[in-house]
């Protein structure tokens, strides 16, 4: 077993701060993973927040009202037969799905899947864009719609300059 803490989720691009409104859960409550843990208010969204893990709620850090900057601990969750597979990189909300693509990187010594927001999954799967072969300028390296977008033109302006050398 082991003791895993839920960090405050980015709920929107330019969003560095979220207030929780409301816990829907209590300390000691059994919860799944994807279950909503708690309610948490931005100046652009209202969403709930999804566990991160499977299993016993042992403390709420913030209490409803508290206003916690993206990246802080909210509550930490006991879970046991914690393996690599549970361990969270970045806590979603409003909504969205978080895809793993197969490439990893390094974090406290364990391999870490890069997961995507379904707008650059989407954008870069329309345009054919590969996003292994990206450098993400989000936070934590992310790689977010702007750095597809500049791909995507950098690589219609590469055969208009061929064109244009081979005349």
């Amino acid at each position: 077993m082991s003791i895993e803490k839920m960090a405050m989720p980015q709920l929107g691009e330019s969003v560095t701060e979220g207030t929780i409104s409301q816990w829907l859960v209590a300390e000691g409550d059994q919860v799944n993973k994807y279950d909503p843990i708690a309610e948490v208010t931005t100046d652009k969204v209202n969403a709930e927040v999804p566990s991160s893990f499977s299993g016993t709620i042992r403390e709420l850090i913030a209490a409803e009202g508290d206003t916690l900057a993206v990246g802080e601990a909210i509550c930490t969750i006991e879970v046991e037969g914690a393996g690599e597979s549970e361990r969270p990189l970045e806590n979603k909300g409003a909504g969205e799905a978080a895809v793993q693509s197969e490439s990893a990187a390094e974090a406290d010594g364990r391999p870490m899947k890069k997961r995507y927001s379904p707008a650059v999954l989407r954008l870069s799967q329309e345009n054919g864009i590969d996003l292994g072969q990206l450098s993400g300028t989000g936070m934590g390296g992310r790689i977010t719609r702007k750095d597809v977008l500049k791909a995507i033109n950098e690589r219609e302006k590469a055969p208009a300059q061929e064109q244009r050398g081979k005349k």
